[in-house]
């Protein structure tokens, strides 16, 4: 099969290019300096893998928090989806309702006078 001798290759490649010494005019990287770039590369590749660790850590305390255990990232994509639709549809109720807040002082100023009219016509015709 092509596909495993091409990943073979692969992985002799990848073995090569780690055992590779790096020469320039300008630089040359000697075994102590390789040594010390390994070591920083490796603290740098530990500090990722430590905070991606302790933001899943924090990432699940705050769903076990809401009840949500045991649930994938597509699932935790949909309720952050779910959520920012609720806020919208929350503000956007939030708006009409002053809108319509606005507008019933002038309906009830109109339904005064038109009660307050009623009210007279009546009185008069009961005169």
């Amino acid at each position: 099969m092509d596909w495993d001798v091409e990943a073979e290759e692969g992985s002799a490649k990848k073995k090569q290019s780690s055992d590779t010494q790096y020469v320039s005019p300008m630089f040359v990287m000697t075994p102590t300096m390789a040594r010390m770039t390994k070591e920083y590369a490796d603290t740098m590749i530990l500090e990722k893998k430590q905070k991606k660790a302790d933001y899943l850590a924090f990432r699940d305390a705050k769903l076990q928090s809401l009840g949500l255990e045991n649930c994938d990232e597509y699932f935790v994509q949909k309720i952050a989806e779910v959520r920012q639709i609720a806020r919208s549809v929350e503000q956007q109720v939030v708006e009409e309702a002053q809108e319509m807040l606005e507008k019933i002082p002038e309906v009830s100023e109109t339904s005064e006078s038109a009660s307050v009219a009623e009210v007279s016509e009546a009185s008069t015709k009961v005169i």
